[in-house]
Formats: structure tokens, C-alpha cells, sequence
């Protein structure tokens, strides 16, 4: 029997595969949205060999993120079965620039905030997929943002950003997301 959750995520899918956006302004919040969209965003990425043995690290970044951060890790605390998932949260750029320094990995970055210049020379861009909330993000450096227009949830990316990595995404996601260059 198909919980709440698994038909949530389901849809979520349906509306990836099918290009449609997602209407913000259904009973679920932005935060839930996001949190969605950010594990499947997971899903649809593949990382160098070297990491994709070990657990997945989907870094939370800015005072703000704490509910995208409970969402998320109830997702992944029904979903996710192969694969360990989890959710470091930092609060500011220093403390993320000092837990990488001591050797912390991302490979996904959630910034809360719309800069990601602070951390273009401390964030390993080849492994680590930068996840913003603007437009604005794709021209600093970011890969991906997820934007919420008209009360749906887009998903831009900026291929050269993202090509320029060494993570690959599903031919499917790559379909979906609106190309900002």
C-alpha cells in the first residue's frame, strides 16, 4: 500500500519527467517542496567512482535552511535504503569553509542565500553540485536553482557550470531543467 509520502514523491517525479512545474500553493510548503526536490535531485545525479561508494553528504547552508533540513531528513529516513544519506547543516560560510578545511565533503550545497562568491575558492566545484534559490546564483558559479515562479517550483540550470564538474546528471532531469547561460 502506497503511503502519503511515496505518492508525494511520486508526483514530484511525474511533474520532473514531465517538465510540468510544481504548484507551490498546494497543502505542501515551499520548505517540503524543496526538500523534495532536493532528494531527487540526488537521485538523478551521479558523482565520480571515487564517491559513489561512500555516503552522500547534501549540505545545508544559511540560517534559514533548518526546515528544508527536518523535511529532508524524514524523506530520507523512508526512502532512501542503499545509499547513506546525510544533511550537515552550517550556518554561515566560515563554519562551512572550517568543517571543509578539517576535511568535511559536500556533494550536494543548498545556499539559503543568493552569493555563492564567499566560497568560489573553497568549494570543491568539481564534486560538489551547487544548489541555489535565484537565477542570479547560475551567474556566480551555482549549477542549479530552484526558483519559484508564478507559485511553481522551476528548476534552472547552467550547463557550463555543471559541465565543467565531474558530476552528471540523468538525461531525464537534464530535460526538465531550464538552461541559463
Amino acid at each position: 500500500m502506497l503511503t502519503k509520502r511515496v505518492i508525494v514523491v511520486l508526483i514530484l517525479l511525474l511533474n520532473l519527467v514531465t517538465g510540468n512545474a510544481v504548484q507551490a500553493k498546494s497543502r505542501y510548503s515551499v520548505d517540503q517542496l524543496t526538500a523534495a526536490f532536493i532528494y531527487n535531485i540526488s537521485k538523478f545525479a551521479k558523482w565520480p567512482s571515487t564517491l559513489s561508494d561512500r555516503e552522500i553528504n547534501i549540505c545545508m547552508l544559511g540560517g534559514k535552511t533548518q526546515k528544508i533540513s527536518a523535511f529532508l531528513k524524514r524523506v530520507i529516513a523512508k526512502k532512501a535504503k542503499t545509499q547513506k544519506i546525510t544533511v550537515p547543516e552550517f550556518e554561515n560560510a566560515n563554519a562551512l569553509i572550517t568543517a571543509m578545511a578539517s576535511g568535511a565533503e559536500c556533494h550536494l550545497l543548498l545556499f539559503q542565500s543568493n552569493t555563492f562568491s564567499p566560497l568560489n575558492v573553497h568549494v570543491d566545484k568539481k564534486k560538489t553540485l551547487l544548489i541555489g534559490q535565484s537565477i542570479d546564483f547560475l551567474h556566480q558559479g551555482g549549477m542549479l536553482s530552484l526558483v519559484l515562479e508564478n507559485n511553481k517550483m522551476r528548476i534552472y540550470i547552467n550547463n557550463d557550470n555543471l559541465n565543467a564538474s565531474d558530476i552528471r546528471l540523468g538525461s531525464r532531469f537534464l530535460l526538465i531543467a531550464k538552461a541559463v547561460n
